[in-house]
């Protein structure tokens, strides 16, 4: 993995975490507050690992449509 993968690995993990706690907040649902004896693991995870998948694909999709490239920054560092 590339320090450009691990950024946006970084981005989406963190991102992730916060749309869980917007959803809580929206839902005002205990299923979805973490530590809660009410929370739902399974769909918290699912909603975890497909915010995940989404903000990869947009963030890397943004790069590549506006031509930036963090490994051609990386290489000549």
């Amino acid at each position: 993995m590339t320090a450009s993968d691990s950024l946006i690995e970084t981005i989406a993990k963190d991102r992730a975490d916060w749309l869980v706690d917007a959803v809580a907040c929206a839902a005002q649902d205990r299923r979805f507050l973490r530590g809660d004896p009410a929370e739902d693991k399974v769909l918290v995870e699912v909603l975890l690992l497909n915010a995940e998948k989404a903000i990869r694909t947009a963030v890397t999709r943004y790069l590549e449509a506006h031509h930036i490239s963090l490994r051609a920054k990386e290489a000549s560092q």
